[in-house]
């Protein structure tokens, strides 16, 4: 593709002075030219409205917003209601793309809606993500049961570019971490064709203290949140898919009852609990007859529909707490 496609690069960008520099020099220093980067300023009280200000006057393709805090998918939100490119992208304050990314990308869009790269995840540990090796061209809907099930297309935007036709009328949850869960799926499901390219070109960095890994029970049950709302959103269009999303959402709730468990905090949380405990009941059939389910997991359910201290002492054990650390992680 030829750079006449304009493509937008929206950024957050909160408390993240240390990790700033590294990001918008990696998009600015881009080999595709043809860019507007946004930065949303989100009430950032270190450095970062000011070093934001400074990208602005040293380069013509940086707008810069600044806005009361309002959490990522409010800031993402402003960014694209900005937006004037004919691709949409967005990436995290902390993360990076390597130099050729966005070329490497639209060069290989061909007529599909969604492009998605490779990725790395580093900080705390070093990975790459398992992808299928070669150029692959796939249906929406096949995209989004291949992210339903967590394979190998995964929940985060930052490796993505979408045509500006499937991100219109879509809005990131305000309020809600892992906003992800709750969004991607949904510009995969209005693409006609998604092309999933095989070479790492986005960097993820989890670093310490940060919002979509900490283990609080305000993180955990907004993990479940969003698996919920993904859920109750797809379980009519995609019945073949609905055993893999329940199985996904009683991890994410037992990491929820194990955090209220650990901080004993079943008063103030009265209201999560009240909402997780009603799914279950209400859903009561479509759990107990997910084949994905062994018997264990059925109990823990069991234990889950109940939402008592007693039930979630039950569910305590030393390979799930395992488990829990490696989701939040990723």
């Amino acid at each position: 593709m030829s750079e006449d496609k304009k493509l937008s690069v929206i950024i957050p960008v909160f408390r993240t002075e240390e990790y700033l520099d590294r990001c918008v020099s990696s998009v600015l220093e881009q080999t595709y030219k043809n860019l507007e980067v946004i930065l949303v300023d989100d009430g950032s009280d270190d450095n970062c409205p000011q070093m934001c200000d400074a990208y602005a006057s040293k380069d013509s393709r940086v707008k810069v917003i600044h806005k009361a805090n309002g959490g990522l998918s409010d800031a993402r939100n402003t960014g694209y209601a900005e937006a004037t490119g004919d691709y949409i992208t967005f990436m995290d304050s902390d993360d990076y793309a390597d130099p050729d990314m966005y070329e490497y990308m639209l060069a290989d869009i061909g007529d599909s809606q969604t492009v998605i790269c490779g990725m790395r995840r580093f900080g705390r540990e070093n990975t790459e993500f398992p992808n299928y090796g070669e150029k692959t061209v796939l249906s929406g809907d096949e995209a989004a049961k291949e992210l339903f099930c967590d394979g190998k297309i995964k929940n985060y935007v930052g490796n993505k570019v979408f045509a500006r036709s499937v991100t219109e009328g879509v809005q990131f949850p305000k309020g809600l971490n892992f906003e992800d869960i709750a969004t991607v799926y949904k510009y995969l499901m209005k693409s006609e064709k998604v092309t999933v390219l095989p070479k790492y070109k986005f960097n993820y960095f989890i670093r310490e203290g940060s919002i979509s890994h900490s283990l609080s029970v305000k993180n955990l049950y907004h993990r479940f949140k969003a698996h919920m709302l993904r859920y109750e959103d797809v379980k009519e269009v995609y019945p073949e898919s609905k055993e893999e999303l329940l199985r996904q959402m009683m991890f994410s709730a037992r990491a929820l009852a194990l955090g209220i468990l650990k901080e004993d905090s079943f008063e103030e949380n009265g209201d999560i609990l009240s909402e997780m405990t009603a799914f279950y009941r209400e859903n009561k059939t479509e759990t107990e007859n997910v084949s994905l389910f062994n018997k264990y997991e059925l109990k823990q359910i069991k234990c889950l529909e109940r939402g008592t201290k007693e039930d979630f002492k039950k569910l305590k054990n030393t390979d799930f707490l395992r488990k829990v650390n490696k989701l939040m992680k990723g």
